[in-house]
């Protein structure tokens, strides 16, 4: 069966709901949100909007991995970017390609929506270094930043005014 790479939309909710669970599975073991919770968080994420995409690679009513794109401004000479939120592939398609395909076809929405760009992040520990090798064998860059994050509570702390702060 043929491998097809699409922009997703609400009508594959059923498709990706296992997919996007599994990742959080991946990533956060017994803590993962259910089910319950992820699909109207989902269903939302899959309505059309300028300036994202999930790119959802399926075999006929089979999901086998996405990759979850939204559009930054400003790039280089003021154009905008895209950055790469999340790319994963199912572990029983791995090693199939699947991870390449959805990339090419992530920079060609890039530059089809005149970006100059197209950033991501992953771990950096011996951990995930089989992704560090992936993004290198397509020929990415390590560019030297420093990623920060504020979670929700220090986000509401830093909404306060400084005199209640």
């Amino acid at each position: 069966m043929t491998t097809t790479i699409r922009r997703a939309d609400e009508a594959d909710i059923d498709l990706l709901l296992p997919l996007f669970l599994d990742m959080q599975r991946h990533y956060l073991g017994e803590a993962a949100i259910d089910a319950q919770t992820a699909r109207p968080r989902l269903l939302a994420a899959l309505k059309p909007a300028p300036g994202r995409a999930i790119l959802l690679a399926a075999e006929g009513e089979e999901a086998l991995g996405f990759a979850c794109l939204y559009e930054m401004f400003p790039g280089a000479d003021l154009q905008p970017a895209w950055f790469l939120k999340e790319l994963y592939v199912a572990a029983a398609a791995r090693g199939r390609r699947i991870g390449e395909t959805l990339m090419r076809h992530a920079a060609r929405l890039v530059l089809d929506n005149g970006a100059s760009r197209l950033d991501l992040t992953t771990g950096a520990g011996s951990d995930n270094e089989a992704a560090q090798r992936f993004y290198r064998r397509l020929g990415m860059d390590l560019v030297p930043k420093i990623y920060l994050r504020a979670e929700r509570a220090r986000l509401e702390a830093l909404t306060q005014d400084e005199t209640e702060a």
